[in-house]
């Protein structure tokens, strides 16, 4: 492990009231440390291909009796869909065909015939002479295995459809199965929530891109839009007919991920009729009692789950056009245990009944529908089109167990649809042109299930003396708090172009490929709303006190350029150039280059309220004589001067270039010995939702308020916040009430980010060698990866020391 440090942003409070203790303890944690991490791991894994879209590269020489095929005709037949590419050779026999759609193919050349399979975003070698009739192979029922590709640089693994349709699962979530891939795992949490990350980074740092398009969540944490803290499957698996994932070493096409690149194809309809469907089905009858449902008086509570799906696909047009559509249900109701803390278990019999009852196995509920369709349209020889459509739209209830009862939980709406146009057209001298259009819509929007007071009960632990040392939460009921109002969109288009140009000659041969990308898109983020107060009663062998002790809400606070949504218009650009270089027979060069820029209003254009630049460099009053409090933060090595933002001293944080480069060494010119290796520097992206709490959080204050105990007028705490009579009206009125009390006036939290901030990014390196032996093929690979420049808070209130 090593740090490179990275002064990013940091936070402050400003304020003549506090936060509460359960809220704090939660910031303090986010805003940890002013570093960015850096991981490094040793993997093994296998190397990958050659191209980067879902696409596939064939290449090889033709030989005729009489030597080399000069010039001659090479014909690629898909026995599926009848789909034809063609190229002509060089001098010496060589040939590529470039952006074939991954399947089965009948070659032809000079009288010779062979039949290749090619896998998704792969690049296959297969040479054709007098007596070829095809690739040697290990057939096996159901599936013909694509042709090996040993010759890049790239490290990772394919995961067929024969994989996807055979291994066993827990989810449908056709990402389960990268857990093959060495370096990724695919994980699972007690609630249900999926992730995939790779190696020591984060989910966040992965992108997927499904035909060519990527599925990046920019507001969100998880990476892939929607896929943070969700039971959902990204895609309707039906539809995916194979993919591929990278874990280093990615050649230039890809951008937005500083993990693992995963490249997905999906399923087209043929020249055959085909259709599959599935139905599942569990529910509590099915199933042993849990621990929480073994009292004698008590029953299983309802859990099920269900889920189904079908996919059919077709000729519309024999050879010309074809369709494909594939829909996905689920259904899952699953108990979550509510019980008290377990310092305070006994505590939980002074409860009312109807509170008591809400312990217990309590149903958590998850719906979703997943749609994919396509039309494949062979228009001519030389063109090429798809549309298609993908949606995703589930409904989950979730936060709710351990003290958390059901109605405390939250309801998660998470929405994702898409619209792609792809036109590929070749031409007879051998070169591929690809353009895509894509249209996204994206929401994953937490709220409350009610709106109301939240009652949260307590224990108190005291001291002999009657003072408070420890505070156990039995129970938290009613709706939740304004911290669950959450809202996380993006919604725009795109458009990216690849030109493909092979069969260059110098030193060698050299595939050209060259790309250009625009994605307008908007970009909102909520973190919170004034909603939901939070009452905390205490709890004794008397039963629950007459009065709240404590109560915590978000109060709005106006501050010019605050507000609590933060909506931006960004817009991304990018290209990228790579070679792939065939020096001579055994060695293969993979050179490029690539540039990504964004433009982000929120984050340049911002302006740090006067208020705060006061309050930040105004007289501290803890030292004699003039000094301005922001100069307890040097002795940390951070300047506040860096952190304030006049609307015209920032520039975007994403202009950036990512070189890479790498090799494959046949040692013997026959793919059974080759080694490989590369080193490369790919950029991600910071997350919205952390650049908007620079203009969000000052518009709502977290605040924490005390009551005097109504008998004696004391606070049960004196640790500085606010103390006021108790006033049933603040339980009647809530919000409109409690934001009267004078104390919550002049209170705001202040986020500030630094002017010069970095993308985050990882440098990647890796050495292998792969080895076929027999019948077995091995590959055994060192990665290297440092990550750099991660986004972190850091707290900044200090003392006058620092």
């Amino acid at each position: 492990m090593s740090r490179k440090p990275q002064s990013n942003a940091i936070g402050v409070r400003y304020s003549s009231s506090e936060t509460g203790s359960k809220r704090q303890r939660r910031v303090d944690r986010q805003r940890c440390a002013l570093v960015s991490a850096v991981a490094s791991c040793l993997l093994l894994g296998a190397p990958m291909t050659f191209a980067q879209s879902a696409s596939s590269n064939l290449r090889g020489y033709v030989t005729l009796e009489s030597g080399p095929a000069a010039n001659t005709e090479v014909v690629a037949t898909n026995l599926a869909t009848g789909i034809v590419r063609r190229t002509r050779t060089a001098a010496d026999g060589s040939y590529v065909l470039v952006g074939l759609p991954p399947g089965t193919y009948s070659v032809e050349a000079g009288g010779n015939t062979a039949t290749v399979t090619l896998s998704v975003a792969s690049n296959a070698t297969l040479n054709l002479a007098p007596g070829t009739e095809a690739v040697e192979q290990v057939v096996v029922t159901g599936a013909r295995p694509a042709a090996a590709d040993v010759r890049t640089s790239e490290v990772g693994g394919t995961i067929s459809l024969r994989q996807i349709e055979q291994l066993p699962q827990s989810t449908r979530n056709f990402l389960e199965f990268a857990d093959t891939i060495p370096g990724m795992a695919f994980t699972t949490d007690p609630q249900g929530f999926t992730s995939l990350r790779s190696g020591a980074l984060s989910a966040n740092a992965s992108n997927l891109y499904i035909d060519g398009v990527g599925q990046k969540s920019y507001v969100e944490a998880g990476g892939i839009a929607g896929q943070h803290q969700t039971r959902g499957n990204p895609f309707p698996q039906l539809a995916i007919d194979q993919y591929k994932v990278i874990t280093s070493n990615y050649k230039a096409e890809y951008g937005q991920v500083a993990g693992a690149a995963i490249t997905a194809l999906t399923r087209s309809g043929t020249n055959e009729l085909e259709a599959e469907a599935y139905y599942r089905y569990t529910d509590e009858g099915l199933r042993s009692k849990r621990p929480d449902e073994k009292q004698p008086d008590t029953g299983k509570v309802d859990s099920q789950t269900e889920e189904y799906g079908f996919a059919i696909g077709g000729p519309i047009i024999r050879d010309r056009l074809h369709y494909f559509i594939a829909y996905e249900y689920k259904d899952l109701v699953s108990p979550r245990s509510v019980f008290p803390n377990i310092n305070a278990a006994d505590a939980a019999q002074f409860l009312p009944p109807e509170v008591q009852a809400l312990y217990g196995p309590q149903d958590v509920p998850f719906e979703e529908d997943l749609a994919f369709g396509k039309l494949s349209w062979q228009a001519s020889d030389n063109d090429l089109l798809e549309l298609s459509f993908q949606y995703r739209d589930e409904v989950q209830v979730d936060t709710v167990g351990g003290q958390r009862a059901a109605e405390h939980g939250r309801d998660v709406i998470n929405k994702d649809e898409r619209v792609t146009l792809r036109w590929q057209h070749s031409a007879a001298g051998g070169w591929v042109n690809e353009a895509i259009f894509s249209m996204e819509k994206t929401e994953n929007s937490p709220f409350p299930r009610s709106i109301g007071n939240g009652i949260i009960f307590a224990y108190f632990n005291r001291l002999p003396s009657g003072v408070v040392q420890d505070e156990w939460t039995l129970i938290e009921t009613g709706p939740a708090s304004g911290f669950d109002a959450q809202i996380k969109k993006q919604d725009g288009w795109s458009f990216a172009n690849n030109f493909t140009l092979p069969n260059l000659e110098w030193f060698g041969d050299h595939t050209i490929k060259v790309g250009v990308s625009y994605k307008d898109i908007e970009l909102t983020s909520q973190d919170a709303g004034s909603i939901n107060p939070q009452f905390r009663f205490e709890v004794t062998p008397d039963g629950v006190a007459e009065a709240p002790y404590r109560v915590d809400f978000l109060a709005p606070f106006n501050v010019p350029g605050q507000r609590a949504t933060v909506v931006t218009d960004a817009k991304q650009y990018a290209f990228y150039i790579q070679d792939d270089w065939a020096v001579n027979e055994h060695l293969i060069l993979n050179v490029g280059v690539r540039w990504d820029y964004e433009d982000n209003p929120a984050y340049t254009d911002f302006v740090t309220s006067q208020d705060f630049v006061d309050a930040l460099f105004g007289d501290d009053p803890a030292i004699p004589g003039f000094q301005p409090w922001a100069d307890r933060l040097l002795p940390s090595g951070v300047d506040a001067r860096d952190f304030v933002s006049t609307g015209n001293n920032r520039d975007n944080y994403s202009d950036a270039w990512a070189p890479r480069l790498g090799f494959a060494y046949d040692i013997n010119a026959d793919e059974r010995h080759v080694v490989h290796g590369g080193a490369g520097r790919s950029y991600d992206r910071n997350l919205f939702k952390l650049l908007a709490f620079e203009t969000s959080k000052a518009a709502l204050s977290p605040i924490a308020i005390y009551f005097q105990e109504p008998a004696t007028g004391q606070c049960y705490r004196d640790d500085g916040r606010p103390c006021v009579a108790w006033d049933p009206i603040y339980l009647q009125q809530g919000i409109d009430a409690l934001t009267q009390i004078p104390v919550t006036s002049g209170s705001a939290e202040l986020f500030m980010l630094n002017n010069n901030l970095k993308t985050p990014y990882t440098d990647q390196f890796s050495l292998g060698m792969s080895n076929q032996i027999g019948q077995w093929r091995t590959d055994i690979t060192v990665q290297r990866l440092l990550a750099y420049d991660g986004f972190v808070f850091t707290l900044i209130n200090r003392y006058p020391d620092g």
